[in-house]
């Protein structure tokens, strides 16, 4: 049974709760009662949170935090042993900042939902013109730290209290947005793809594909076989996301109905789960991405109930409501693709909001900290950098108890590849529980 709190909020608004919620339930692991005074169960443990506190019981000083912009420019901040906080709080707080304010800035995303922040061509928020990450904070678990310094002040002021048992976890996940280089394409594709290189003067590789043709060389991004049993070592079960889009520019997927594309999913789905990678275009188009899912659902069998975007291109929270009309309930698209870290400092999955309607949605969302291309393409990171951003995080998890979620693709990391055995490596960092 979960450790009861009560918290009195005078001023209620949904986003506040929402933000409490979140923080106190989701990332603390609390069971979280909002009242609006005093006149409580003392039975339970209670806490204000209000901006004149008149009672004898320990408050956390509010922020009015829902009108800050995206830079914070106006925001006091505050160091706590060595990690900078936004929403300082007077000193007569139970915290040294708002914890519900820094929710609901960082794990609601409102500038995002709101369209206030900058956004790329693939329609992503723009990484490097984030505040975490211009205050280079992006590469710490804000959050999680958050939860540890209120434990610290609860546990002080509540020295019998028992304070929830936080096990963090480590995810792996998957994009498969190209299955096979090679096979398991049309004659079409494979002639046009021939031409291509024929034209480059690329020799090697029309040779190498012609031995894939021939049976004679293993497919560059077939390494499936060595995933699973890397997966298999350590005990883990991951999320594979896969894409049944129709060809187009940024669509370069193996076809939904081709043989062994099918064999492929129906094989990860057995003792893993497979989610929708839709198609670029399906962003923005409904229609387009209620097809795709029922492409996935009639090849693996299965009600599929995860989502990742490619290129994690998304429109929220208007990108929410397509999926709760789709039958979706996890999202796995937050987190940067030009950076690591976490960009709503935190990979504890929580349930999302949606600011316009003021409303929660049963959507869960699940933070990632770590994406291999991110580091490999944008960062331009050697292998022992790729390895020590592996190591920082895995710090975090013990330091922090901070959940651990990482992105790979398979195309990223071909067949004898370096990066095939730095992801090897990284899989017994993460997946090491000492």
């Amino acid at each position: 049974m979960k450790t009861a709190i009560q918290l009195v909020i005078q001023n209620q608004l949904p986003a506040i709760n929402h933000a409490a919620k979140v923080f106190f339930e989701d990332v603390c692991g609390l069971s979280l009662i909002i009242v609006s005074d005093f006149n409580v169960d003392d039975s339970l443990i209670t806490l204000g949170y209000c901006a004149d506190n008149t009672s004898n019981h320990p408050n956390i000083k509010p922020c009015n935090f829902l009108e800050i912009d995206n830079e914070l420019t106006s925001i006091e901040m505050v160091d706590v042993d060595g990690v900078l906080f936004p929403f300082a709080c007077s000193s007569d707080s139970l915290m040294p900042f708002d914890p519900i304010a820094l929710t609901w800035f960082l794990m609601l995303m409102p500038h995002e939902q709101m369209r206030k922040c900058d956004f790329d061509h693939h329609h992503r928020p723009v990484s490097q013109n984030t505040w975490l990450v211009k205050k280079n904070l992006h590469r710490l678990p804000l959050i999680d730290i958050a939860a540890n310094v209120f434990f610290s002040a609860l546990k002080l002021r509540f020295p019998a209290m028992q304070l929830p048992t936080r096990t963090p976890f480590f995810e792996p996940t998957f994009d498969i947005d190209i299955a096979f280089a090679h096979k398991a394409k049309s004659i079409a594709i494979h002639g046009l793809g021939t031409l291509a290189l024929a034209l480059k003067g690329d020799v090697g590789e029309i040779k190498n594909r012609i031995n894939v043709w021939r049976n004679t060389e293993i497919d560059p991004y077939d390494v499936f076989d060595e995933l699973l049993d890397a997966l298999e070592e350590q005990n883990l079960k991951a999320v594979f996301f896969a894409m049944t889009a129709n060809r187009s520019k940024n669509d370069r997927n193996n076809h939904y109905r081709s043989i062994e594309y099918r064999k492929l999913l129906k094989r990860l789905s057995e003792k893993h789960t497979v989610g929708i990678h839709p198609g670029y275009l399906a962003a923005e188009n409904s229609q387009k991405f209620a097809l795709e899912k029922k492409r996935l659902e009639d090849i693996i069998e299965k009600e599929v109930t995860h989502v990742r975007q490619h290129f994690l291109r998304q429109f929220i929270p208007e990108m929410w409501q397509t999926y709760i009309e789709n039958g979706l309930s996890h999202d796995y698209s937050i987190g940067y693709a030009t950076h690591d870290g976490y960009k709503v400092g935190t990979c504890m999955p929580y349930q999302a909001y949606d600011i316009a309607l003021d409303k929660v949605l049963p959507i869960t969302i699940h933070p990632f900290a770590l994406m291999d291309t991110a580091l490999w393409r944008y960062q331009k990171s050697t292998s022992e950098q790729m390895l020590e951003a592996t190591r920082q995080i895995k710090i975090h998890q013990k330091k922090y108890l901070s959940p651990i979620s990482a992105v790979w693709h398979n195309y990223a990391m071909p067949y004898q590849s370096v990066e095939l055995e730095v992801f090897k490596k990284q899989i017994l960092i993460f997946g090491h529980n000492d």
